[in-house]
């Protein structure tokens, strides 16, 4: 695991929201509830449903890479500081609501 701690800062109409956790997707989540409390999710990949990191990528890369879970075809990695096409807004999500998507597709493909 690592030791290292990464910061996540996003500006928006003059309010500045930030967090540090011991990995980026950790960040960013914490700043995505902050964010919804003023009914905003962010336009990045780690704010869709289909994205959570495996324990992989968070403890060898901070996790700054996710895993994209597409209801058709395989799995595949993602930056989750890369921009959501507006025409996949529709997918962005709640933590609360990433957090139940997941723990219902890791059931039905184990």
């Amino acid at each position: 695991m690592t030791s290292d701690e990464y910061t996540v800062r996003i500006e928006h109409s003059g309010k500045t929201y930030a967090s540090s956790s011991h990995s980026a997707f950790g960040a960013l989540s914490e700043i995505r509830k902050r964010l919804q409390e003023d009914g905003l999710i962010p336009a990045l990949e780690g704010a869709r449903v289909d994205v959570y990191p495996s324990r992989m990528p968070l403890e060898m890369g901070g996790g700054r890479h996710s895993q994209r879970r597409p209801a058709e075809g395989p799995p595949y990695t993602i930056g989750i500081f890369d921009d959501v096409p507006e025409t996949d807004y529709t997918i962005l999500s709640s933590v609360t609501e990433q957090l139940m998507w997941i723990k219902e597709h890791r059931e039905l493909t184990m």
